[in-house]
């Protein structure tokens, strides 16, 4: 145990011991030089396994990317079929309704109709993404400010 005016305490790990004879801090020996040559080819192998790993995703990637394509087509006349069938279910309903087929067969269009237009909107505002507007705001506003 350490009592109070023993010339020994602990020293924290980051501390330097005192010299028994002169009272002074010791610094302890230079860590030794690292490896260079050794770190080097270490970092070379890590980055050749990096790029091995991201060719193996990209081609994994690639495949699934042709099955989703594959499977994505094969969905279009399911889908089709399925959007046909629930939009006449409510050109049936005006028809045993009303008992006009003209009105059914317009219920019927006038919901591909405004199916169509509400597509179209959503083409017309994501179309405005496509000529990067934001990138071309900061570029004119940084060439604007070259000038003055």
């Amino acid at each position: 145990m350490i009592q109070p005016g023993d010339q020994h305490s602990a020293s924290s790990p980051g501390e330097a011991a005192p010299d028994q004879k002169t009272g002074r801090a010791e610094l302890p020996p230079p860590a030794p030089d690292p490896d260079w040559g050794a770190l080097l080819q270490q970092t070379a192998e890590m980055g050749g396994d990096v790029a091995r790993l991201l060719l193996l995703e990209l081609q994994l990637s690639l495949s699934s990317l042709k099955r989703m394509l594959v499977l994505s087509v094969a969905m279009l006349p399911v889908l089709l079929l399925a959007w046909v069938s629930l939009s006449a279910v409510p050109a049936v309903l005006v028809y045993e309704y009303m008992g006009s087929p003209t009105l059914a067969v317009g219920c019927f269009v006038l919901i591909q109709v405004l199916t169509l237009f509400l597509l179209r909107m959503a083409v017309t505002r994501y179309s405005r993404t496509l000529g990067l507007p934001l990138t071309r705001k900061q570029l004119r506003q940084f060439r604007g400010g070259q000038r003055e």
